[in-house]
């Protein structure tokens, strides 16, 4: 095998790679949990939408 095809080859598996681990982070992504005021609080707007829904 060349040098050339092997660069290729290692290229190649380095991207499949680093594109596997980006959609594999991708699928579970973090909930934010602000504290700030400013920001928005998933945690706290689900508090509201259930207690407007008893």
């Amino acid at each position: 095998m060349s040098l050339k095809k092997k660069i290729s080859a290692l290229i190649l598996t380095a991207t499949v790679g680093v594109s596997g681990l980006i959609g594999y982070n991708a699928m579970n992504p973090s909930k934010p949990n602000y504290t700030d005021d400013s920001k928005t609080n998933v945690n706290r707007q689900m508090e509201h939408i259930l207690n407007i829904s008893k």
